[in-house]
């Protein structure tokens, strides 16, 4: 990101559309190629609805902006974005390149 955004102390940056979390971890295991791994989907006793929102709808937009988006990706998408960027685990996991 190259704009000078003044942010604010908590923003939330919502994506395109809603997923469960049990569809999350099928575009996980799918997206990295993970057939060892099962997802049993269930219901719950109780339903809580955890849908990220925001009260800064503009914010969120500019920062997806910002990061060259023409408009905001849905879940799936960034799980995909996610999947193919060329990172190596031997340096994610040394800590590598952190400040």
């Amino acid at each position: 990101m190259r704009e000078n955004l003044t942010l604010p102390h908590l923003q939330h940056v919502i994506p395109t559309g809603h997923m469960t979390k049990a569809g999350m971890l099928h575009a996980f295991a799918a997206a990295f190629q993970r057939s060892d791994i099962k997802v049993n989907d269930g219901e719950a006793k109780t339903v809580i609805d955890r849908t990220l929102a925001t009260v800064n709808a503009e914010m969120s937009e500019a920062l997806w902006a910002a990061a060259r988006y023409h408009q905001p990706p849905s879940v799936g998408e960034m799980i995909e974005e996610l999947a193919a960027y060329p990172y190596q685990a031997s340096t994610v996991m040394s800590g590598a390149g952190s400040a």
